[in-house]
């Protein structure tokens, strides 16, 4: 019997081949069953009004003047339980610090980093650092 759970997520990401790219990779594991995607803040704020993700992905920049963090203040506020992960592909070091005091639960390198976001996802759905059961 599979005990994984089946998770909601929400993809904010301005580039759709990204997009594309998480979409694909987080179907392949098996444990995710709907995925809502945005490519700003307005429409991830309006998405968010009805739909309760599991977690949430969200790039750092979002076009030229919006930031995944204005998405993650309001997860934090009204989604306690929502894990979020910041994804970007500026510095690390210089941004961490900064998401992490946020909110993040997690900040990835965007470039480096991918399969570090389906272990999270992976592990919320109950198989911690594995994929899930197809």
């Amino acid at each position: 019997m599979n005990s994984a759970k089946k998770l909601a997520l929400l993809i904010v990401e301005d580039s759709i081949l990204v997009r594309e790219r998480l979409r694909s990779m987080l179907l392949n594991l098996g444990c995710v069953e709907n995925i809502v995607e945005a490519g700003s803040v307005p429409a991830a704020l309006q998405t968010l009004e009805t739909f309760r993700p599991d977690a949430a992905i969200l790039d750092l920049r979002l076009g030229s003047n919006s930031s995944g963090l204005d998405v993650l203040r309001v997860i934090k506020r009204d989604l306690p339980g929502c894990t979020s992960i910041i994804l970007s592909n500026l510095p690390l070091a210089e941004i961490q610090e900064t998401c992490f005091q946020s909110g993040a639960d997690y900040c990835f390198n965007k470039a480096k980093e991918f399969e570090r976001v389906l272990q999270v996802i992976a592990s919320i759905a109950g198989r911690a650092a594995s994929p899930c059961s197809r």
